[in-house]
């Protein structure tokens, strides 16, 4: 991005999946949502709320590692990893757990429609650190286009802090939470972008590649470490984060 060759055109393709992004991503929210809204019969033999905080980052994760088998199937060529480079391209993933951490509270303290607005503010975030950090100069319209988005983004966010007695079960105080979290994980995100294409530009790495990566990062951070510190942490569930 910050090579000075401008911006590429949308081709009819890169639209395509970007609306399949955006789609796919409301998918998620809607899925994560139901998921903490079911109840189900716990050890005790009692029913009790269903809240998999860590189970959905580990499914994440692993799906995203499925994304190397791919692209030797659809590439007809290997990988060419190495650990070096391996662990290089499973960094971005301490900034997507962290992001998918939050994310996954978020929906928790704030309506479905609420968060997914809020998740708007991550490209106000991207484009000031591709101004800033990767030197990709923004255009006067640019900085218009990030101007209304910002404005738009704290409308909504006053919005729903304002309406949270009617729209949040914990009132103000959950719905401000909420909110603060939604911008800390669009926030985080952004870094995690911004070293993506980092990573893609310097060490010439097919996105399916790095998806892979991470994914597989992302399994054993999972297992290794935010299973463990769930498991040890005492609080509501059975004496632990996630049970």
């Amino acid at each position: 991005m910050g090579s000075g060759k401008g911006e590429e055109a949308c081709s009819p393709s890169a639209a395509f999946f970007f609306l399949l992004a955006m789609v796919a991503g409301v998918g998620i929210q809607v899925t994560q949502k139901t998921l903490f809204q079911l109840k189900v019969e716990g050890r005790t033999g009692e029913i009790e709320p269903f809240t998999p905080k860590a189970l959905t980052l580990l499914f994440m994760f692993c799906s995203m590692s499925l994304a190397l088998p791919i692209h030797v199937f659809v590439n007809k060529e290997s990988t060419g990893l190495t650990p070096k480079r391996v662990l290089m391209l499973g960094v971005p993933t301490v900034f997507d757990l962290i992001t998918t951490a939050l994310g996954t509270l978020t929906v928790q303290f704030l309506p479905l429609s609420t968060n997914s607005l809020l998740r708007g503010s991550v490209t106000i975030f991207v484009a000031i650190q591709k101004h800033f950090v990767l030197k990709d100069r923004l255009s006067s319209a640019n900085w218009v286009g990030i101007g209304l988005i910002s404005c738009a983004v704290l409308i909504v966010g006053v919005v729903g802090i304002v309406t949270s007695d009617n729209t949040s079960a914990g009132g103000t105080q959950t719905a401000l939470l909420g909110v603060v979290l939604a911008f800390l994980s669009t926030f985080v995100a952004s870094f995690q972008f911004v070293v993506q294409e980092k990573l893609m530009s310097e060490l010439d790495t097919p996105p399916l590649v790095l998806c892979g990566c991470m994914g597989l990062a992302g399994v054993v951070l999972t297992l290794c470490v935010v299973y463990p510190a769930y498991c040890h942490r005492p609080v509501d569930d059975h004496g632990r984060l996630e049970d």
